[in-house]
């Protein structure tokens, strides 16, 4: 549990983790200080098996970046149950096409390198996309409008 107010973590047993220094890192490309918070009485914890991994020698370390509190705010907000129907919905919007577009033009990695060029593979295969559902949305309007036709004419 993060305290942000006194900028300190608590571990599962209430002892504190207090900020001990900063070390840079790098996420992404982008250069990021971290802030590190350790445990002084890890020693004889009855949580420590679960708590600290194998390899730690020193007791108990937290990282937090300054995108850290962006991140917990967000997950909050996903943890609710509008969120999750939304996301649901959107996942099924944004995924379907990038399926087609795997597994229906068989576009599976890029044959060219070099952002330019793929840039333009990307761009054909959006086109082909486009034109894919183009024509399924012609091909549903004429058999619509056929069935109409010859109800009224019949």
């Amino acid at each position: 549990m993060y305290d942000a107010p006194q900028d300190i973590y608590y571990c599962p047993l209430g002892k504190p983790l207090e900020f001990s220094h900063r070390k840079p890192d790098r996420r992404q490309g982008e250069r990021v200080e971290l802030r590190v918070y350790q445990c002084a009485s890890c020693a004889g914890c009855p949580l420590a098996g679960k708590c600290i991994s194998s390899k730690n020698r020193g007791g108990r370390t937290i990282t937090r970046d300054q995108y850290a509190a962006d991140r917990e705010r967000h997950s909050s907000k996903m943890a609710t149950e509008t969120a999750k129907q939304r996301y649901a919905r959107r996942m099924w919007i944004a995924e379907t096409p990038f399926a087609l577009i795997k597994h229906g033009f068989g576009l599976r990695q890029f044959l060219l390198r070099g952002k330019e060029k793929v840039q333009a593979e990307w761009l054909w295969a959006g086109i082909g996309f486009n034109i894919h559902k183009l024509l399924r949305e012609i091909q549903r309007l004429r058999a619509k409008f056929g069935e109409q036709l010859a109800t009224a004419c019949g």
